[in-house]
């Protein structure tokens, strides 16, 4: 009978047919003070149709200190330095974290380590050999078996899914915008579970950033885009529209496509140099082209086989100047021997 009577309680609380409610223990406490508050589960609530309920929901979430933390502490009256034994103060808790001793509620200011912390203001009565508390999660939502889904912690961090590395699934949808942003310099960290090495793409007003957040090169910018459009590339502060900070490489063919190929004729230099004068530029190399702004449009690989074949001729050319000088070099000899034996025999 006393279970009926909560049941008429609660659906005299919606303006809608409420089909089926079903549950396997009591449903608790009903206090009329503009909310219902229920001490234990509701194990099955069917609703046929939509409900509209005058049960105020809190806009404020509020922790309860309620999770018990490892080990025992101590404090001295009217002081803030709290002592632990066996506690896990760098594990356990966050700077800015609420902690409740002996009934007292006050914020985490500093943790030096396991078994030291500061708290912002000091504890009137002491405490000896007590439990510390904190707020658990303040908000979850759980499956089946138990496992949080989501939750909000009590550092306010929002958590989707869990830590199953095999999981695949796609976590969050957003259709429409998500905006980020705060007083210096949001960032979005990407990890893969349990490896040291993670990224982060920020922005800091000034600049758009790739950054390389791994232990041994910390806060490494690997990628930039400034306010004026530079890009840089290993770099935070590109000084034109493209700032390497590295070597360049290029995969591809950058080789000559004809000069030192077996049975390619190449121009005498003669016919080189007359071009060049001609043209106003190297032979090989390739014709400008410009944009609709009429600025110069660069291909780099085009640009690089033509400064190759370039210098392949010019080697071409040293070593066919290099067998002319030789062949003067060999008749000047010859001639100078014979001019050394006219004057021999003219003297005689």
């Amino acid at each position: 009978m006393k279970n009926f009577s909560k049941f008429l309680m609660i659906c005299a609380l919606f303006y809608c047919s409420i089909t089926t409610i079903a549950f396997t223990e009591t449903l608790g406490d009903i206090n009329f003070d503009n909310k219902i508050n229920l001490s234990e589960a509701i194990y099955a609530l069917q609703v046929s149709s939509n409900i509209k309920s005058i049960i105020t929901i809190p806009n404020t979430i509020v922790g309860d200190t309620s999770k018990k933390l490892s080990g025992l502490i101590s404090i001295t009256i009217n002081t803030n330095e709290v002592v632990g034994g066996e506690t896990l103060f760098t594990e356990e808790l966050m700077t800015g974290d609420i902690v409740k001793i002996n009934n007292e509620k006050f914020t985490v200011e500093t943790i030096v380590d396991d078994t030291h912390l500061f708290i912002d203001t000091p504890h009137i009565t002491g405490a000896m050999n007590s439990p510390i508390y904190t707020d658990d999660n303040l908000l979850s939502v759980q499956n089946g078996t138990g496992l949080n889904k989501l939750y909000l912690n009590k550092s306010g961090i929002m958590h989707i899914g869990d830590k199953d590395k095999s999981s695949n699934k796609t976590l969050l949808r957003v259709f429409g915008n998500i905006k980020i942003g705060n007083n210096i310099a949001p960032e979005i960290f990407l990890q893969e579970y349990d490896e040291d090495m993670f990224w982060s793409i920020t922005c800091d007003g000034k600049s758009f950033q790739i950054r390389d957040k791994k232990v041994e090169t910390p806060d490494y910018v690997r990628f930039s885009i400034n306010s004026y459009g530079h890009v840089g590339i290993g770099t935070a502060y590109p000084k034109g529209r493209l700032d390497v900070n590295g070597e360049i490489y290029q995969r591809g063919i950058l080789h000559s496509s004809k000069s030192l190929k077996a049975g390619n004729k190449i121009e005498s230099i003669e016919e080189h140099a007359e071009d060049m004068f001609l043209t106003g530029k190297l032979k090989a190399m390739p014709n400008i082209q410009k944009d609709k702004n009429g600025q110069n449009i660069i291909e780099y690989g085009a640009q690089l086989r033509g400064i190759i074949e370039e210098l392949e001729k010019a080697h071409i050319f040293i070593h066919q100047l290099n067998e002319t000088i030789k062949k003067q070099q060999k008749t000047i000899t010859e001639l100078s021997e014979k001019m050394y034996t006219i004057q021999l025999q003219s003297k005689n």
